[in-house]
């Protein structure tokens, strides 16, 4: 599950509490917990057309790469991913997470 994933799993269980006192107690909880993390970020550096696919919520694009070449190695169309995204029928998704979303619609 990617951190994005994560994040608004996290975000809408916040979301539901009513209690002021108790997202005080839960603001203090995460801000101890990010407190006392000290591992650094993984990072990975490919090569030019090097691709890891084992961990790709973690790969980082060198910075000798250009977003022109990523969008044309792509082949990345913006007016073809408009016209996907307004053919979504987003009702069918409205109990899934957005991961389970995209992996439906990219199958």
């Amino acid at each position: 599950m990617s951190i994005a994933v994560k994040q608004a799993k996290l975000a809408k269980k916040l979301f539901q509490i009513d209690d002021a006192i108790l997202l005080d107690e839960i603001t203090l909880l995460i801000e101890q917990a990010i407190a006392g993390y000290k591992r650094k970020p993984k990072q990975k550096y490919l090569k030019k057309g090097e691709i890891d696919l084992q961990d790709v919520s973690l790969q980082y694009t060198p910075y000798h790469i250009s977003l022109e070449d990523l969008v044309k190695e792509q082949k990345y169309d913006s007016k073809k991913f408009g016209q996907a995204v307004d053919k979504i029928e987003y009702h069918l998704f409205q109990d899934e997470t957005l991961e389970d979303m995209l992996n439906t619609l990219s199958a």
